[in-house]
């Protein structure tokens, strides 16, 4: 599917905006000094079969400015609903309409792996499922 712009061809895209509220093993909000770097991974489940396997890697260790997605402070906004705290992790992206079955009810994991200072590395998964919002 595509979108014709002018005259060019513009592939279609799909976005996705997650949000978290991070904490340490204390409980103390963690902002972006605490990172060395972030990367993200998105996989699509296999929905073929039962159970939790994958069956396409979208992408893979994508590197992500550790400023561009930790916020220093909790922030609001609408589409925010879990707690009243806020959160300090967003990350929009877009997934290509090429990559893998992007239909409503197609599931998908994105996993992040921080990187602390101290080398030591943290994995946060969200779960998704695709609705169309057009």
């Amino acid at each position: 599917m595509a979108t014709v712009v002018g005259e060019r061809r513009v592939t279609r895209a799909f976005s996705v905006v997650l949000m978290a509220r991070l904490v340490d093993r204390v409980g103390k909000l963690v902002g972006p000094d605490s990172f060395d770097a972030i990367e993200y991974s998105v996989f699509q489940f296999d929905e073929s079969g039962n159970g939790d396997h994958f069956s396409e890697l979208i992408c893979d260790g994508e590197p992500l400015r550790v400023n561009g997605v930790m916020l220093r402070q909790l922030q609001h906004e609408r589409h925010w609903d879990a707690v009243a705290y806020g959160f300090n992790f967003r990350h929009y992206f877009l997934i290509p309409s090429c990559a893998g079955r992007w239909t409503n009810g197609s599931r998908f994991e994105v996993r992040y792996v921080f990187t602390q200072m101290t080398g030591e590395e943290t994995a946060v998964r969200f779960r998704i499922r695709a609705t169309r919002n057009d």
